[in-house]
């Protein structure tokens, strides 16, 4: 089987070919082997086997404490870590913790328990709460989005791979909107997304987690992925960046617009996604280079 078309390599939970994707007859056709998306755990013979140029790390300082950092920590020729939940934002979720829930944070963090965690398995234990995350990055961390997507216009930095701790959640809304701004259809998208629960769920019944992720990032609750979740994500989408007749794919290329990616930045990216998208017109290198 071509490496390409492996869903996991070796002992890489969530692995996968962003190009997978793209399955409806209606969708465009995305190039093979250009972008991977997987949780945190690589060993440097699978990035090396997989060819890997670019490493996106959207994982913070934080996100490591739930690490166990016996293991390596592989890198690709270039790598790139952009923090994705700031302050603000994460200001932005404790509030939309139960009051209950604050006490309990507090109490975590004087006996140094994992707060993130926590604070992850309480917001995703409530009724559609991982929705409710999802529009609270997309609301607070448009920067963080475009930084990372702008990563994606030079040819040279392809094979390229994205990852988190998990592979699903900032990955999921990162691969969601640079998919939808290629005319991926919003089903294949959103069929991606939902891919991820199942697969990790699999990998912690193995114990393939157990060496990665401590116990309290692996609850059925943190490591699902909901369709709803997406969906509603792309609900708000639409009604912020959209208008009546447009559809869900320029809405996010609105939301990128809208957050400093230019549109030969945006055609760049697609030139290098999707199979004939071609390059950039000589009016759009023009504009860029007026800009």
């Amino acid at each position: 089987m071509c490496i390409r078309d492996r869903v996991r390599v070796g002992a890489v939970p969530n692995l996968r070919d962003v190009a997978r994707a793209s399955k409806s007859s209606h969708s465009v056709t995305l190039r093979p082997g250009r972008l991977f998306r997987s949780s945190h755990c690589f060993q440097q013979n699978d990035i090396d086997e997989l060819g890997i140029q670019t490493q996106i790390d959207l994982r913070s300082h934080r996100d490591l404490e739930h690490l166990d950092q016996t293991v390596g920590s592989p890198a690709a020729p270039v790598r790139h870590t952009i923090e994705m939940v700031g302050c603000w934002t994460a200001i932005q979720i404790l509030r939309g913790l139960p009051g209950c829930g604050v006490c309990r944070l507090i109490c975590c963090m004087c006996a140094r328990e994992s707060r993130a965690a926590y604070v992850l398995e309480s917001i995703t234990s409530q009724p559609n709460g991982l929705g409710a995350l999802y529009i609270i990055f997309l609301t607070h961390c448009g920067e963080a989005f475009v930084e990372a997507a702008r990563l994606l216009c030079d040819g040279a930095s392809y094979p390229v791979l994205i990852q988190c701790i998990h592979g699903k959640d900032r990955i999921g809304l990162l691969v969601a909107l640079v998919l939808l701004a290629c005319g991926v259809m919003e089903k294949d998208v959103c069929d991606d997304y939902q891919s991820s629960g199942p697969l990790l769920a699999n990998a912690d019944a193995k114990g393939e987690l157990d060496l990665y992720i401590r116990p309290w990032c692996r609850s059925s609750a943190v490591l699902a992925s909901p369709r709803k979740a997406l969906s509603d994500a792309l609900g708000w989408l639409h009604e912020r960046h959209g208008h009546a007749s447009a559809t869900i794919q320029q809405a996010a290329r609105a939301y990128l617009v809208h957050h400093g990616l230019t549109t030969y930045e945006l055609q760049l990216v697609r030139s290098h996604l999707i199979d004939a998208a071609g390059p950039p017109s000589p009016a759009q290198r023009q504009a860029q280079v007026e800009l």
